[in-house]
């Protein structure tokens, strides 16, 4: 289930509803923001804790109305 994670991938938490970016990666560790945005939700998630979950997020993502109406 772990597939490569790295700076930039989308990713989920083991355990949690919800979607975000992962911006820094290091010492096994990674912090975890917006997608679309600055804003920094987590910090130190040890990296076993996440998952890669791109697809789910772009298929809620696509039949979302914000997107409907680009």
């Amino acid at each position: 289930m772990n597939n490569e994670i790295k700076v930039g991938s989308i990713v989920s938490i083991k355990g949690e509803s919800g979607y975000y970016k992962v911006t820094n990666y290091r010492g096994g560790k990674v912090n975890l923001g917006a997608i679309f945005g600055r804003s920094i939700y987590h910090k130190g998630v040890p990296v076993e804790n996440v998952y890669e979950n791109g697809g789910e997020w772009y298929d809620n993502w696509t039949k979302s109305e914000t997107y409907m109406c680009m």
